[in-house]
């Protein structure tokens, strides 16, 4: 029988938009429907107005990608301006008592466990256990896939010397909201994370209805991009290639209308498309309006068919964001997709020392970008340290305006070879973020630890 904590729990979850408390103390409205049956969890995860696959915005704001004119952040929500420039005390406005991304992805969070919980108190049986496995393998693949994002945006970049000291996240596997959880360290987390997605590989199906809905391949992908974020390039490689063994195709941008948008990922044939997502578009201005970073801009050759594909120039040498690759505008697609997984299979070979091997997978990539009337030379390195280099350098320009820069600045920092100190100027002051700086994790919200104490804040 369902406790009335159940009433408690959907509530809150369909209530975390307009909470002004820390979110584990959100209260919630008990009149709210209760889920019962598989159908109303398929309901509630497929429930496109919750974002459930959305990622972090802040990250989106604080790269090297893009940048804007003095007085952009001047009036609206001074939030995305400090996270602009990565001043330690980032929250102002609402944002001081809603959370920002902090609240969104917890409140994701909490609608896995709502349904994981739930499922434990519904029989799985020869009609409802494929329905049951998938309800169950999404909850487990969602939950990781917040954490790990939470991992990226509030917890300092992954390091084997000190995982097990620095401050991870709160893991909170329950959905009583009443539960209070301190934070784990980041290899606690780090393990949370992988644990989950190991069991929804058992459980999720090779194809799914929609893109929103992750598959095998994409719980595959997910791996493999977190353990590229510990260094571990033997598993990243192993299950990059096995999420490659499921989907591998390619688009070819000859065959695109230059002038026009990508395939839409809902209703057009995509087959880079594993799984979709947006950020949290706290500024949707910032995109429309921002310039691309001329370093990376300069990096893109004239045959190169992404350059007039993602970009398109001002009158005055400036290039402004065209089309993000997958999505019907200028925001970021932050999704998994196949081209991600052909460049963490081309770094891991390289690091591995399978050199050759590395660019000759770059290559099978690079190709299908290629504009075919002009001759496409394979790519050769002197040593292997400039082979890393140049995968390195195609992945920021493949995967641009894709959620993961502030994800490899934060990891290559830990290498002195690629580690990279960033400068802004804006208003006349200018600004700069260390590889190693702390303020690579971003706040707790001060609503959050002020509600709970035991929360200890990140140091800035």
């Amino acid at each position: 029988m369902r406790s009335v904590m159940k009433n408690i729990l959907f509530g809150v979850c369909c209530l975390f938009l307009s909470c002004s408390e820390g979110f584990l103390d959100a209260k919630p409205d008990k009149a709210l429907v209760v889920p019962a049956t598989l159908q109303d969890y398929r309901a509630l995860l497929d429930d496109s107005e919750q974002q459930i696959s959305q990622t972090p915005g802040l990250t989106e704001l604080s790269t090297d990608d893009l940048y804007c004119i003095d007085g952009f952040w001047d009036t609206g929500n001074l939030t995305r301006g400090n996270a602009y420039v990565w001043k330690a005390d980032i929250y102002a406005g609402e944002d001081a008592f809603m959370g920002g991304d902090w609240t969104k992805m917890y409140a994701q969070v909490l609608r896995m466990n709502v349904v994981l919980e739930g499922l434990n108190d519904i029989e799985r049986n020869d009609r409802n256990g494929a329905l049951y496995d998938e309800l169950k393998g999404e909850s487990l693949f969602f939950r990781a896939w917040h954490f790990f994002a939470l991992l990226q945006s509030f917890s300092l970049p992954y390091d084997p010397a000190t995982a097990n000291q620095d401050l991870g996240i709160i893991l909170k596997l329950s959905a009583d909201i009443n539960e209070k959880t301190n934070r784990a360290d980041v290899e606690t987390s780090y393990q949370r994370v992988l644990a989950d997605l190991t069991a929804a590989v058992e459980l999720l199906p090779q194809q799914t209805a929609y893109v929103s809905r992750p598959n095998l391949a994409a719980a595959y992908a997910l791996l493999a991009r977190v353990y590229l974020s510990r260094f571990d390039y033997e598993n990243a490689g192993k299950f990059a290639n096995l999420a490659l063994e499921q989907q591998d195709d390619l688009m070819d941008f000859n065959m695109l209308d230059l002038n026009g948008r990508f395939p839409d990922p809902f209703t057009d044939d995509n087959p880079e498309m594993m799984l979709y997502s947006m950020p949290i578009l706290f500024s949707s201005a910032f995109f429309r309006e921002g310039y691309v970073a001329d370093e990376l801009y300069a990096d893109y050759r004239e045959s190169d068919l992404r350059k007039p594909m993602f970009f398109s120039e001002d009158g005055e040498g400036h290039a402004r964001i065209k089309a993000t690759y997958y999505a019907s505008d200028v925001f970021p697609m932050t999704g998994l997709t196949t081209p991600e997984l052909y460049l963490i299979k081309a770094e891991c070979l390289v690091r591995e020392g399978q050199t050759d091997a590395g660019l000759n997978v770059l290559d099978d990539l690079l190709r299908t970008r290629w504009d075919t009337e002009a001759d496409y030379s394979p790519t050769t390195a002197s040593d292997d340290e400039e082979a890393l280099r140049i995968v390195l350098t195609e992945r920021r320009k493949e995967l641009v305006f894709k959620g993961l820069r502030w994800y490899d600045l934060r990891r290559l920092n830990k290498d002195p070879r690629f580690a990279k100190t960033l400068t802004r100027t804006y208003n006349g002051e200018t600004y700069t973020l260390a590889p190693d700086s702390k303020r690579y994790a971003f706040p707790i919200p001060n609503t959050e630890w002020m509600a709970n104490p035991g929360i200890q804040q990140n140091e800035r």
